[in-house]
């Protein structure tokens, strides 16, 4: 909390010395539900969990500063800023009296000793965040352009989503970006998902940061390549390599158009990292990812498919808080609450997943089905999500998901809440939960609503 007040007197100084400060005000009041269709109890001996059902609502409001005169605007200047917050919290959980196991007794309204709502704990466990409080500097000179952002913020950074704590620089010359990301802190600001900044990576008490650093070149042709890096020096040294074609780069929904993207990334895990159990195995020296995704599109459809598989414990350290290579097409947070907090499996070591999609845009209404497979050694699953939105005017939205899913557990494995523990360790696991000694093919079917009003 003091550092927040910090950063707001920060604020009043720019205030007090700046003349030509416009400001513009926003929110929004929104409406979350899951429905899962396997409401069963839980049976901790047989290792059978529900897939959670529960709602929620939130509001934000946020107010953008522009601290610059149109003079120093049109001289190539700009200097903005941010102040915004999100409030909210779990309306109903109906699966908090699934069990009577106090595993799952400890958590309602993001508090603990409250209640006994899982999904409290898994989804929605801040009440409020201050997920805004920013300044951002760029400048233009010619084909020269040089950003830079501190405080906190929107991620844009491939392998960490949500908001992040940090500060970031951003050069771009014609073609060429270089672009440096430094994050001491994460968080999550909406209706379906709110936690506090964290530390997603932290051996200890000190947290080094996540960083990475990312030169890329577009050329006119379509081809885009980028070598780049991540890293946490507690944990791994992650390089990559990404390469896009794009066919039609002045796309813009009318006649064809086709993005090929490949993704591959090797991370090494450091001396702590590689020791850790993660997704039920070791983490190990290092891994490799691949992924593939080709999209079409032609007027207003899109349809393609993509190719994502792990070699190894790849993503024990990296891919799980933020995974582009995953593809833009499918949430991997679709499990059950009970299970890694809703976690695919497509994740875990020496994963599969391949998958083909379909959509189209008609004005207020777009549309997306996709078919997903994974296999795994820990599980596999197959999955039919489907998205239906609806702008209803510029101040209301309606999104509407339904999604076919199961899951085969394979035997010497578990449901449960850990994300890794050591094979060897026996019959059961290190909370006493029994491993499965044969498969155990589960319902993890579910539809999503949310209807928002932005003012």
């Amino acid at each position: 909390m003091k550092n927040n007040f910090k950063n707001l007197a920060l604020f009043a100084l720019l205030g007090s010395s700046l003349y030509a400060i416009e400001f513009k005000a926003s929110g929004d009041v929104e409406f979350f539900s899951k429905v899962g269709f396997n409401q069963k109890r839980v049976n901790f001996e047989q290792n059978l969990y529900p897939t959670d059902t529960w709602g929620a609502v939130s509001a934000a409001a946020q107010i953008d500063f522009d601290f610059l005169s149109q003079e120093q605007k049109d001289n190539g200047h700009s200097l903005t800023g941010s102040i915004g917050g999100r409030a909210g919290g779990v309306i109903f959980d109906a699966m908090k009296d699934i069990t009577l196991d106090s595993k799952f007794q400890n958590y309602f309204f993001g508090k603990e000793g409250g209640g006994n709502s899982i999904v409290a704990n898994a989804y929605i466990n801040q009440n409020f965040v201050l997920y805004n409080l920013y300044l951002e500097y760029i400048i233009k000179k010619g084909d020269h352009s040089f950003s830079t952002k501190v405080g906190r913020y929107r991620s844009k950074a491939q392998f960490h989503s949500g908001y992040t704590q940090g500060f970031e620089f951003d050069y771009n010359y014609k073609g060429l970006n270089l672009w440096w990301f430094s994050s001491y802190g994460r968080a999550f600001a909406y209706t379906q998902w709110m936690y506090d900044f964290y530390q997603p990576k932290m051996h200890g008490n000190t947290y080094y940061g996540t960083h990475a650093f990312k030169p890329s070149y577009s050329f006119d042709s379509g081809f885009y390549i980028s070598p780049f890096i991540y890293f946490n020096t507690d944990f791994y040294v992650a390089p990559m390599l990404e390469m896009s074609y794009t066919s039609n780069k002045n796309f813009k929904g009318e006649g064809f158009n086709s993005i090929t993207k490949v993704i591959f990334m090797a991370p090494f895990h450091i001396a702590n990292g590689l020791k850790d159990w993660r997704y039920m195995h070791q983490a190990g020296k290092n891994g490799q990812t691949i992924s593939i995704d080709q999209e079409f599109n032609y007027n207003n459809w899109k349809f393609g498919g993509g190719w994502y598989q792990n070699f190894g414990n790849a993503n024990a350290h990296i891919g799980t808080y933020g995974n582009a290579a995953l593809g833009a097409h499918w949430d991997f947070w679709t499990n059950t609450a009970y299970d890694w907090g809703a976690l695919t499996n497509a994740i875990s070591k020496d994963a599969k997943t391949g998958y083909l999609f379909l959509g189209a845009n008609h004005g207020k209404v777009s549309w997306d089905i996709l078919g997903r497979i994974t296999r795994s050694i820990r599980a596999d699953e197959e999955a039919i999500p489907l998205n239906i939105y609806y702008n209803i005017n510029k101040n209301v939205s309606i999104w509407f998901k339904v999604e076919w899913q199961q899951v085969t557990l394979h035997k010497g494995f578990l449901v449960g809440d850990k994300t890794g523990y050591e094979l060897g360790y026996g019959t059961h696991g290190p909370d006493g939960a029994p491993k499965l000694t044969k498969n155990s093919k589960q319902d993890r079917s579910h539809a999503f609503v949310q209807v928002t009003y932005k003012f």
